[in-house]
Formats: structure tokens, C-alpha cells, sequence
């Protein structure tokens, strides 16, 4: 330890002489007189406390430093990712996640007389928390997770533990990232060598796979969808295996592969037809051949929703414009929807977009050929199809409404014909207004089909900045009180309005340009845009009723031992996001004996208002249902359920042999070394265990001590007790 004193400031030192030649004055002449030692004491103790307050006044400190050594530390981060759970070679043969909890307890031994804390990080598809290694090998653990995020958990690792001298890590994995980065070149600037124990076969095992499989997440009652799957093979030249679809225990489509080649890969393809609509379930399955290194990617579930046929949207616009145009592009891009798009030619005359001759059709026709209209403009003459469309609406078909320059809005005639079947209500005349309107995401329009699909893009108070302003809309338009208002602007103008007429529903879509919502370069913006416009459609055909409780899963087939998240929508009496509800989710199985699966409270998602959110990890294969129910001061607001399945395939097992390359691709570039699993007690040499020294600088004010308050309440004590005893004035 080194110190040294310093002072705040040196002149009250100075001034020690001063305060002797003080105290020599002051007992030069005394009552009764004194000499000799007595004087000499008495000039002492005032002495000693006038230098005492001008040390408090320099407010001496004393600077030390000392070095302080850390011991090196090393993390051990451990793959407990599914594939771990595989054995290599012939039955019977320890798994590789055995075999690597075997290899850490070696090196571990090996490291024990060195000046190193270890501990153990487990990880698949996020790392956990670090455990001590006595306790991790003690513990009974399994691998389950259902991805393998090794550069993340590395880069974690890291970052969490860099300041307590991490020197090395090691990694126990079969190497093949699932999930995060694939470029081991990421770990380069970690600025810590990783060290790789490598599990498994460095050549393909002999096995069989279903790999990726598209097909059509929604299809049609009779309508064709093609089911493309990619079969991996390896090690079975010669033999052949069948490839099956079931469907509610029947086999409706299979082909048989012959394997010409010691390893590839071979598309098929599957067209089916579904009859019945509704949710449909359908499993995939490949032949099982002996000697496959696994079985559980030889199965695939797939959910097909069969709606009963396609949409039929009828788009009338009298003078088309680029709004017009892409409205159009994007409903014929939509599979479920089959539009028709008619216009005026130059003399007036109504054409399809093919040029054929086209006649606006009465209600009755309406009713039995068309299930949507979509109205941009309809001429001068066109309050006679309007009363048609307003009969249509009232006896159960949708109508939107698009607000451009030509639109009905602006047609009194027309608006009077179908006022009675709209979501809003018109001043007497309607503005066009100019300018640049920003829109907003309204609290109903977060949990309606149509516009949900905007909440991610959306700010906490509903602003959306990624989608470019109106430049033109309607003003004096007011929504009708059982109407649903989805879209406005900063200034509450009405964008987008829906509500039910009759028996069908109506909607109002006003501003333009709204080509330019897609025009960016930013794919999710561009895709939610379009959903807008495709989602209204088939909300409007195929209504679903704001509830005040609505639940949403991200997908309806998750993979085996992958997490389920959930989410939900509450809302109040009015429609408005609810913030401080209970909201509980219960999961169970249906396809079994209906027992529970999990349970969980949804917790507030800061920022998206009204929405809850959770996830339950780990479910097995089957078929489940979701069921969530909101409390508020415990009264129940509402209830909701969706079901899911859990596919018995996993990632993990889509090609299950050791990604060597991978491996040493990550300790050549962070400066460590790859080893095989019997070398990992090889590594105990290798690995840096250099302890960090740092200087630790302290202050300590002396001025400001105990025993100094102590020092000058003796001088003064003992002065003043001497010249009682004396007898002095």
C-alpha cells in the first residue's frame, strides 16, 4: 500500500507560528502570575488547539492506493439444445450431452490446482444463468430446447462477466447454430478466446428428413393447394421410402422415393384438395428405414384453414386512378380474393379491364354474384346504381367506400342513395381539403382485423410516421354512433370507418394518395399497408365482432418444444384499451385426456395499450387450446380461445451430424482451439489464467476524524481545568 498527504489548502499551516506567539501572549501577564513549567504548559495546551483549528481549516486527506489482484475466471458454456439428446453410433451408446457433462467435469478436474473460477452457462436457443460447476453436475438436467443460439450465448457470456477477468471460454456443442448468427466470424471482436469441444458425427449420420415444407396457410372448399416438401437423405443409396399426407386418419396423397445417391436432397410436391371447411389438420409422414440416426424428423404437422370459396370483389371506378390502380393490384394479389374491376371507356360506356362491355348489375344480381363492391367513383349518372348498392348491403353483402378525388363522397345524389347503409354521416356538402394529414391508429382499430396488423408500426399514442401523409380527404364526415371508427388523423378527421347496414357491414376509406403507404423500402411497411386493404376486405365479408377480450397466436403449428407466446386484447365498455385487467391463460390438451398444460398471467405490454402478452415453453406434441379470461376488481370482463398445434418435428434434428466447421471457424477467429470430446482435458494447458491487478485510490480526510474533534476537546479541557485549579481570571 502507498500513501500520501496532501492538503486542500497549505496557507493555515503557515500560520502555526502565529498561533504560538498568540497563546506566548496571551499568559505573558496572568492573575495570579504563573511560571516556569506552568506557563510553558498552559502556552502548550492553546497552542495545540489553535493548531488544531487550522488543520481543520488546510482540511488535511491522506491519498493511498493498493493493488488489488482478481483471480482469472473461465465459463464453461454448455449446449442443451434437443439434439444433445442424440446418441452417436450403435444403441445403447451414452448421449451427447452425457458425453459433454463427462468433458466438463474433466477439465475441470484438470484445472483444479490452478488459480481459475469456473463456472457453467447453459444454453440452446437463449444462454441461462451462470451456475456454479459443482452444483450444474449435480444436478439431474436434460436437453430440451428446442434451438441451439450459441454466438448469442457466447456474446452474452461476454458482455456480463468481461469485468470480473473472464479469460477464456469454452464451448461444449455439437456446434450447429438453429437460431441467431450462422458466421462464426462475429466472435472476432470479443476481444476473449473461445475454446470448442466438439459432440457427434463429423460426417452425415445415416438418416432421413423432412425438411422445409410450404404450402398455402389458407385455401378454398375443392380448390387445388400444393404442398411442396424437401426430403433430405443420407446413407440409403438403393433403398426406397414412401412419403404420406393423412388427413383425419386417411391417407390422401403418398409417392414413393428411391434414393439414388449416397446423400441429397429431393422436392416433392403435393396437391391435394380439401372439402370440408374450417380448420383442417393434416400430418405428413416419411418411412421409417432401419439404422436412421433419429425418428423425429421423419413427421410434419401442417393447419390449413378451407374457407367455403374465394371472395368475389366487384371494383366499379368510373375515371380509375393511381389509387384505384393500386388498390387493384393488391386485392389480385391476394389468393383469396377474385376481383373484377370495371370503368368507363371514352364514350362513356362501362368495360371490364379486358375491354368487354360490362353492365352494372341490379341487387339482385349484386346478391348472387358479387360478395364485396368496392366503389371509387361511378360517374354523374350514378345515384341509380347507388340504391342498388344500398339494397345489396341491406340484404347481407359489404361495401367500401374509397375517398379520391372522383369519389361518391363528393356526389350528393349518390350519398343520398346510400346514406342509409353508410358508417358515416355527410355535412350537407363535403369538403375535399388539402394539405399534409399524418394518420393515427385509433384504440379500435388495435384489435380489428383489418388495421391489427398497424400496432407493431404504431407509436404508444397511436401516431403511425411510417406511412405517408394524406394529401387529400373529405372533411365534415362524422361516424355514426354504432360505427367503428379503425383510422384518423392528428386532427380526428375520419380515415377509415366501419359498421354494420342491415345484414351486411359498410366501410369508408377516405384521403388519398394511399399508393404511397407502400411506396418505401421498408417491406414490413409496404406489407402491413397492403393487409389493410386486403384485411378490410375480408373483414367486411367475413365480419368478426370487436369482443372486449380477444385472443392472437403468432402462428397455429409450433414446432416440438418451442415456445407458445400469446397475446390479448382488452378492451373497456367503449372499445378502449384496457391497461390494468388480470388477464389469465390456460392451456390444455384436446386431443388426450384434456388435462392442463400450463398456466400463466399475461403480463402488460409497456407501450402497446390494452395489450398482454406470454408465452409457456416446452409443450409436447398434440393438439391444444388457448383460453384466456380478463378480471378487473374482480369482475370478469371477458373470454376467448384458439386452438394450436405442437409438430413432434424440431430444427434440432434436421441435419443432426457436428458442424465442425463451424466450431473452428469460431476459435480461429477469437484466438482459441478446437478439440474433439476426448481432448477436452488437453485444453487445461491451453487456457489463459493470468489474474487481472487494478489500483484501488482511496481518500481519507483526516481534518474531518474522531480523534481529532477528541485532541482539541482535551487541549481545551485540560487548559481550562489547570486554570481553575490556579485560580486564574
Amino acid at each position: 500500500m502507498i500513501g500520501s498527504i496532501a492538503t486542500q489548502a497549505t496557507w493555515p499551516l503557515l500560520l502555526v507560528p502565529l498561533a504560538l506567539a498568540l497563546a506566548f501572549l496571551g499568559y505573558r501577564r496572568t492573575t495570579p502570575p504563573v511560571a516556569g513549567m506552568t506557563r510553558a504548559v498552559l502556552v502548550g495546551l492553546r497552542t495545540v488547539a489553535y493548531a488544531l483549528l487550522l488543520i481543520v481549516l488546510a482540511s488535511p486527506v491522506w491519498n493511498r492506493a493498493r493493488n488489488i489482484e482478481t483471480r482469472a475466471r473461465i465459463a464453461f458454456l454448455v449446449d442443451e439444445s434437443a439434439s444433445m439428446g442424440a446418441a452417436d453410433g450403435a444403441a445403447g451408446l451414452p448421449t451427447r450431452f452425457a458425453r459433454a457433462r463427462a468433458a466438463v467435469a474433466t477439465l475441470r478436474a484438470a484445472l483444479d490446482d490452478a488459480p481459475v473460477d469456473i463456472e457453467i452457462v447453459p444454453f440452446g436457443d437463449e444462454p441461462q444463468a451462470a451456475a456454479d460447476p459443482a452444483a450444474y453436475l449435480a444436478a439431474a438436467r436434460e436437453p430440451t430446447s428446442p434451438g441451439t443460439d450459441p454466438l448469442t450465448a457466447v456474446r452474452t457470456t461476454v458482455e456480463r462477466a468481461s469485468a470480473g477477468n473472464l479469460r477464456a471460454l469454452v464451448l461444449f456443442s455439437d456446434g450447429r447454430p438453429t437460431r441467431g448468427g450462422l458466421d462464426p466470424g462475429a466472435a472476432a471482436s470479443l476481444g476473449v478466446p473461445v475454446f470448442t469441444v466438439g459432440f457427434g458425427d463429423t460426417v452425415g449420420a445415416r438418416d432421413l428428413s423432412l425438411g422445409r415444407v410450404e404450402y398455402p396457410p389458407v385455401t378454398y372448399v375443392e380448390s387445388e393447394a400444393v404442398i411442396d416438401v424437401q426430403l433430405d437423405h443420407a446413407g440409403f443409396r438403393g433403398q426406397r421410402a414412401t412419403a404420406r399426407l393423412m388427413h383425419d386418419g386417411r391417407e390422401i396423397w403418398k409417392q414413393g422415393v428411391t434414393f439414388d445417391a449416397e446423400r441429397g436432397r429431393i422436392a416433392l410436391r403435393a396437391p391435394i384438395e380439401l372439402r370440408t371447411p374450417g380448420r383442417q389438420r393434416l400430418r405428413l409422414e416419411l418411412e421409417t428405414l432401419p439404422g436412421e440416426f433419429t425418428t423425429r424428423n421423419n413427421t410434419r404437422e401442417l393447419s390449413i384453414e378451407v374457407l367455403p370459396n374465394r371472395i368475389r370483389v366487384l371494383l366499379v371506378a368510373a375515371r380509375p386512378d393511381w389509387d384505384t390502380a393500386h388498390f387493384a393490384r393488391a386485392l389480385a394479389a391476394d389468393p383469396s380474393l377474385r376481383v373484377t374491376s370495371v370503368h368507363q371507356d371514352a364514350r362513356g360506356a362501362w368495360v371490364d379491364a379486358n375491354g368487354r362491355a360490362f353492365t352494372l348489375p341490379d341487387a339482385a344480381r349484386l346478391a348472387q354474384d358479387v360478395d364485396c363492391i368496392v366503389l371509387a367513383s361511378i360517374g354523374a349518372s350514378g345515384g341509380g346504381f347507388a340504391r342498388e348498392v344500398a339494397r345489396a348491403v341491406e340484404r347481407g353483402k359489404a361495401l367500401l367506400l374509397l375517398g379520391g378525388r372522383e369519389s361518391v363522397l363528393a356526389q350528393a345524389a349518390a350519398m343520398e342513395a346510400l346514406s342509409g347503409v353508410l358508417p358515416i354521416g355527410r355535412a350537407r356538402r363535403a369538403a375535399l381539403a388539402y394539405g399534409n394529414a399524418s394518420v393515427r391508429l385509433a384504440p379500435q382499430g388495435r384489435v380489428h382485423a383489418a388495421t391489427s396488423g398497424l400496432v407493431e408500426l404504431a407509436e404508444d399514442s397511436g401516431a403511425l410516421p411510417v406511412l405517408a401523409p394524406l394529401l387529400g380527404l373529405y372533411a365534415g364526415l362524422e361516424p355514426v354512433p354504432s360505427a367503428r371508427l379503425l383510422l384518423e388523423t392528428e386532427t380526428q378527421v375520419p380515415v377509415l370507418v366501419v359498421g354494420r347496414a342491415g345484414e351486411g357491414q359498410s366501410a369508408v376509406l377516405n384521403g388519398f394518395p394511399l399508393w404511397r403507404w407502400s411506396f418505401t423500402e421498408r417491406d414490413a411497411v409496404a406489407a402491413a399497408a397492403r393487409g389493410v386493404f386486403t384485411g378490410l376486405v375480408r373483414a367486411l365479408v367475413q365480419p368478426r365482432d370487436v369482443r372486449p377480450v380477444q385472443i392472437a397466436l403468432p402462428k397455429s403449428v409450433f414446432e416440438s418444444g418451442e415456445g407458445v407466446s400469446v397475446r390479448a386484447h382488452v378492451l373497456d365498455p367503449r372499445f378502449e384499451p384496457l391497461d390494468d385487467a388480470e388477464v389469465r391463460l390456460d392451456v390444455r390438451r384436446v386431443d388426450g385426456d384434456g388435462a392442463t398444460a400450463g398456466t400463466r398471467l399475461l403480463e402488460r405490454r409497456i407501450g402497446h395499450p390494452g395489450e398482454y402478452a406470454g408465452s409457456l415453453p416446452g409443450l409436447g406434441p398434440g393438439e391444444y387450446e388457448a383460453a384466456i379470461e380478463a378480471r378487473r376488481n374482480g369482475a370478469t370482463i371477458g373470454r376467448d380461445t384458439a386452438r394450436f398445434t405442437v409438430d413432434p418435428y424440431s430444427v434440432e434434428f434436421a441435419n443432426p451430424s457436428q458442424d465442425v466447421e463451424f466450431l473452428r471457424g469460431l476459435a480461429a477467429v477469437s484466438g482459441g482451439r478446437a478439440v474433439g470430446a476426448e481432448d477436452a482435458a488437453s485444453l487445461a494447458g491451453l487456457l489463459p489464467r493470468e489474474p487481472s491487478v487494478r489500483v484501488q485510490r482511496s481518500e481519507i480526510d483526516l481534518w474531518n476524524t474522531t480523534p481529532l474533534f477528541i485532541l482539541f476537546v482535551v487541549a481545551l479541557g485540560a487548559e481550562w481545568l489547570l486554570r481553575k485549579r490556579l485560580g486564574m481570571l
